[in-house]
């Protein structure tokens, strides 16, 4: 039992850990902490809500287990993705009132207004 705590902690709430650590930096100071509940809150929706309900509605319908890892698959999918379409937060000032798309895109146009000049 005391194992099961452990590997709990160090996998699921070390998960947790970085992913509001990169949220925060992800939004800028301006509305960072609703665009943070708003992201947290419609994923878990999504996830935890309607999630287990379709689940058992798609098992139901198929006599299969196969739905729910078709689920899972599809959530790791997105998760997937969206970490490999996020911009760049590495050292970036938490203090700045743009999100870091806003502030990725800028520093491009800048790029590229220097570059043709």
């Amino acid at each position: 039992m005391a194992a099961l705590i452990v590997i709990h902690n160090f996998a699921v709430l070390g998960l947790f850990a970085l992913e509001n650590i990169t949220m925060a930096e992800i939004f800028g100071s301006r509305n960072r902490f609703t665009r943070m509940a708003i992201s947290k809150e419609a994923g878990g929706l999504v996830a935890v809500g309607f999630g287990p309900v379709l689940a058992g509605i798609f098992c139901n319908m198929t006599d299969s287990w196969l739905p729910i890892l078709i689920m899972l698959v599809l959530y790791s999918c997105i998760g997937l993705i969206s970490a490999l379409l996020m911009p760049e937060v590495r050292d970036r000032d938490l203090s700045l009132p743009e999100d870091a798309a806003e502030a990725t895109a800028a520093e491009k146009l800048r790029h590229s207004a220097t570059q043709t000049s």
